[in-house]
């Protein structure tokens, strides 16, 4: 049976509102007191599986991802504006690859890691999509 519990801000709004089922928490809900979403977290079978943060005009500023056993995949940051940063990471929690993005949507720069997180391969690209800078990790020591 799913529950839902509620807090209010002292004017009456809704500050958070969480989903509960046997008890434990499987969605927990914050809101901003002008009523927008401020955090939105997610579990499944007692693992986090979504965290997401918003600013307070309801646009995504953090986005994380993990797997079922509580372990990070992704990370999504756009604090940034100018320069939003996907984060993937490898199964044992060690980032893989970090990607800025131009606003317009094109890659600005890749960056991908051995586990170890020793740089692997890096490519730098201008506004216009052209490649401006590279380097791989592989290349160098032929």
């Amino acid at each position: 049976m799913i529950e839902a519990v509620y807090e209010y801000y002292p004017d009456g709004t809704v500050k958070r509102d969480r989903l509960l089922s046997g008890g434990k928490v499987i969605m927990d809900t914050e809101y901003h007191e002008d009523g927008t979403i401020e955090h939105v977290r997610e579990w499944s079978n007692g693992y986090l599986m979504l965290d997401t943060k918003f600013d307070t005009g309801g646009s995504e500023l953090v986005k994380v991802t993990y797997d079922c056993n509580g372990v990070i995949n992704t990370l999504l940051d756009r604090r940034n504006p100018e320069e939003p940063t996907m984060y993937y990471f490898y199964e044992n929690g060690a980032l893989s690859s970090k990607t800025t993005i131009y606003p317009d949507g094109g890659e600005k720069d890749f960056i991908s890691y051995l586990e170890d997180g020793t740089p692997l391969r890096m490519r730098n690209y201008d506004p216009n999509g052209r490649l401006t800078d590279a380097y791989d990790k592989y290349l160098e020591e032929e």
